[in-house]
């Protein structure tokens, strides 16, 4: 597994495309790697209740929460 350092997460909002303008799509954000050659991808993030007063990295402490704790910190996306 490769573990991207350099990543850029980017504020998104509704996605539609021009032939299909019935279906949207909402990511939350556009992620890319100044490293990767054409590398690009979305990011939904759901949050339970439980963890609304935490950052992702506190979050992840928690063994009940959803996501693994890689490394020292998970970026804070949208602060």
């Amino acid at each position: 597994m490769v573990i991207h350092t350099d990543i850029i997460v980017t504020q998104s909002g509704l996605w539609v495309k021009e032939e299909y303008p019935s279906l949207g799509s909402n990511p939350d954000g556009l992620v890319t790697c100044k490293h990767c050659v054409e590398s690009l991808g979305l990011i939904k993030v759901k949050s339970p209740f439980k963890f609304g007063d935490m950052t992702s990295s506190e979050a992840a402490k928690d063994p009940s929460f959803c996501c693994e704790l890689i490394g020292a910190i998970i970026p804070e996306l949208f602060s």
